[in-house]
């Protein structure tokens, strides 16, 4: 009586605590202490708790069990800690991970540097991993170096199995007939050589794989390798003596391809008839004869009938850059003026008529209009640069301005501008003031305006602005100019502030910013950030289809129709009844008697004497051998 009421009182204090904790420390009910950057994920339980490592929740220990992760246990007479199986007397005979069985029968703590099932493991940052042989000396722990037949886990520093076939550290190796071969991925048949290597190696006479050379690298050493990277269709690489930024992106692209101006390091395939010369795709084949910085050829020539824009025909047929100045179309084009460039974005050659000729560097004409080259992702931007995978734009349309490498629109009936702030150009019935576009009609009234950061309120309803101050818009739920949130991807953002308190679908917010999301089928994600090692984490939260796991993913689900069940139902049962009718029909005959047997009974009177012993004995064996089966069944 005494210990279920001390086990009560423990609960209902863990009960009290885990209240406390949960409002203190981390959202789970009875957590000690939360995963890192996770309020909703519990990585120490309290006392008469274990950790559900699904859920990340504190659920109460089995009956019979209690203490720290539910670990003490009653073996017959005596309490055991740390011990997960007792024997059939008071000693434990399995004990928790970390901890070893005594001569005594209890657990015993492992030493340090070692865990895991009877310490049998090293211990990485206090974490036993393992099949692991060297722990990682960054901050966040892990496995660095696992044992041979096993490899590191990216992602999570801890180690896996070889597959079938595959052995040797990090499973570089294989066995080619009986020799083994590293860096081998496939052998020549029925030989001791290997025919396919690891990128960056490649198969020597003797059937051995042997590192690249200089700065060629990929599948047989035929790709071109720039700052330790493969360089897709790249030829040649930047050094330091080029005197550039980035020495290790791409110098002279592959034959056939060209470098897009926006990219520093991709070489693209030049298009049809298109001939390369490294850089760009400037040249065309005339009849076997190449015209560089030629559009199209004279019919059946091997002169050039038209050049590209800044080019000119000269007296050979052949292109000639045009004059200083001049551009376009046979250089008829001069350098826009400022008006020019700000009623056509990215133009710099301009005709006698105002028309574009020219685009700018990474822009094409396209119906009097020059467009991206490109083509960024980005909605809304006209030049970008891609960095990991992952896009900035520098410059936006007209009407929208960059922050944070993505484009906002300009508010205040403003047409477009610099930032939020800064209105270079107004709609129609709008002034541009200091920055800000203010209304022309006559319907308003900026004296007896009072309504805080509205520059004029409308004369036949003073309590609504018609133009609020720089940087802000009218709010017609909040009844005032609030901050334009600057981020157009944010649905809701702090009126005071501007900063965003909720990402539109398909974004995720760091901080006050939003990002896209990049899991595969998540409609709403976040992203953490490790106060220690500073990396982010992107976690979804809302799936577009299949279900949200526990560790942030979304996991298609197959599931059957109820016709799909019903048909596999009846199948089933159709199978056990005939299962169990072939067994019944089995005994039955089993246990009725041989017609042979019958005939040598009822005979056995009429045969010589050692051949009715021997049927007596055949029958007496038959007669043991039924009651034998009968007791059985």
């Amino acid at each position: 009586m005494r210990v279920k009421i001390k086990m009560l009182s423990s609960v209902l204090v863990a009960l009290l605590l885990g209240r406390s904790s949960a409002t203190t420390s981390c959202d789970v009910q009875y957590c000690t202490e939360c995963v890192t950057d996770y309020s909703d994920k519990c990585k120490t339980c309290q006392d008469n708790y274990k950790l559900d490592a699904d859920t990340g929740t504190c659920v109460a220990c089995p009956s019979g069990t209690w203490g720290p992760r539910c670990s003490t246990r009653k073996c017959w007479l005596t309490t055991r800690t740390n011990c997960l199986e007792c024997s059939r007397t008071d000693r434990c005979w399995r004990c928790e991970d970390g901890y070893y069985v005594t001569w005594y029968g209890g657990c015993g703590a492992c030493a340090a540097g070692t865990g895991g099932y009877e310490c049998q493991d090293i211990a990485c940052n206090g974490v036993a991993i393992p099949n692991c042989e060297t722990c990682s000396t960054a901050a966040d722990g892990g496995c660095a170096v696992c044992k041979d037949a096993y490899r590191l886990v990216a992602g999570t520093n801890t180690c896996e199995a070889c597959p079938e076939g595959r052995t040797g550290r990090e499973c570089i190796s294989m066995t080619c007939l009986t020799t083994t071969r590293d860096y081998c991925l496939e052998c020549l048949s029925e030989t001791d050589h290997c025919s396919r290597c690891y990128d960056d190696f490649y198969a020597n006479s003797l059937g051995q794989c042997v590192q690249c050379e200089g700065n060629t690298g990929g599948y047989n050493c035929e790709k071109t390798k720039c700052n330790g990277k493969v360089a897709e269709n790249c030829k040649t690489c930047y050094s330091t003596e080029d005197g550039v930024s980035d020495p290790g992106a791409c110098k002279v692209c592959a034959d056939g391809y060209y470098k897009e101006p926006s990219s520093a390091t991709t070489c693209t395939q030049c298009p049809d008839n298109r001939l390369s010369d490294g850089v760009t795709c400037n040249a065309v084949s005339c009849a076997g004869t190449r015209q560089d910085n030629c559009q199209t050829c004279t019919e059946g020539g091997t002169t050039c009938q038209l050049c590209l824009d800044g080019y000119s025909l000269n007296g050979s047929g052949s292109c000639e850059a045009c004059p200083e100045g001049k551009g376009g179309p046979n250089c008829v084009g001069s350098k826009c003026t400022a008006e020019q460039i700000a009623a056509i974005d990215d133009c710099e050659f301009c005709g006698d008529d105002g028309a574009c000729v020219q685009c700018a560097a990474g822009f094409t004409l396209d119906n009097g209009e020059c467009v991206p080259v490109n083509g960024c992702q980005t909605s809304d931007c006209r030049s970008c640069t891609v960095t990991d995978g992952r896009e900035t734009c520098k410059r936006c349309s007209k009407g929208y301005y960059v922050v944070g490498g993505k484009c906002a629109r300009c508010v205040g009936n403003c047409l477009d501008c610099k930032s939020a702030s800064v209105c270079v150009a107004c709609e129609e019935g709008y002034t541009l003031t200091s920055n800000v576009c203010v209304s022309d009609s006559p319907t308003v009234d900026v004296d007896s305006c009072k309504i805080p950061n509205c520059l004029a309120c409308l004369t036949t309803d003073k309590s609504v602005c018609a133009t609020c101050s720089s940087g802000r818009i009218w709010n017609t739920n909040e009844r005032a100019c609030v901050i334009a949130c600057p981020d157009t991807n944010c649905i809701d953002c702090d009126s005071s502030t501007g900063k965003c308190r909720t990402c539109g679908a398909g974004y995720g917010m760091q901080g006050t910013t939003c990002y896209p999301c990049t899991l595969d089928n998540c409609s709403h994600c976040s992203f953490h950030t490790n106060a220690k090692t500073g990396e982010s984490t992107e976690i979804c939260t809302q799936c577009s289809s299949g279900e949200l796991t526990s560790d942030g993913q979304c996991k298609e689900v197959v599931r059957m129709s109820k016709k799909t069940i019903l048909i596999s139902s009846v199948s089933v049962v159709t199978l056990i009844l005939l299962v169990c009718i072939g067994i019944g029909m089995f005994f039955l005959l089993r246990r009725k008697p041989s017609r042979q047997a019958r005939q040598l009974g009822a005979s056995s009177s009429a045969l010589p004497v050692d051949s009715v012993q021997d049927a007596e004995s055949f029958i007496r064996g038959y007669n043991s051998f039924e009651c034998i089966e009968t007791r059985i069944n």
